[in-house]
């Protein structure tokens, strides 16, 4: 392998672990984002009362901004902008989220307090986790990626 070869190659593995790293961080920051969605969802309708659209419009994070989440749920509500898996999140994760967009201007506001109160509560315990295991999951990742690299180049020498 020349100087070149080997400098693109260590190229190429650094960039492949930034964007696996960025990855696992926005994962994080998502579910951040969507806890302080629900929060303010929680603080709206029982300070305000205002409408699901009023709601939505008042709310900002750069995170679910940057991916469109945001966008759609102002147009559409919360459900459909958790149909459209705009976020990194998926699957399971998302449950406590979409139990509770089911049920989005169809409950009462004593409901829909306890309903936000609950999802807010399993999404709270999901952050916690996710927080915990993100410096395993980015050294497994790192490693990961690493180790293909490492394969590429011994099959290239």
């Amino acid at each position: 392998m020349t100087g070149i070869g080997l400098a693109l190659w260590a190229a190429a593995v650094a960039t492949a672990m930034l964007f696996v790293t960025r990855r696992e961080r926005r994962r994080v920051a998502e579910c951040e984002g969507l806890l302080a969605l629900l929060r303010h969802i929680r603080a709206a309708v029982s300070s305000y009362g205002l409408p699901k659209g009023e709601i939505y419009r008042s709310f900002s994070s750069e995170v679910l901004e940057d991916c469109g989440f945001l966008s759609l749920l102002r147009e559409k509500g919360l459900a459909a902008a958790l149909a459209a898996e705009l976020l990194i999140m998926k699957g399971e994760r998302l449950r406590p989220l979409i139990a509770f967009a089911s049920g989005e201007g169809m409950r009462l506001t004593a409901e829909e307090l306890t309903a936000c109160e609950r999802a807010e509560g399993e999404v709270e315990r999901l952050l916690q986790t996710m927080k915990e295991h993100l410096p395993e999951r980015l050294r497994l990742s790192r490693t990961l990626v690493l180790t293909v690299g490492m394969m590429v180049a011994i099959l290239l020498i």
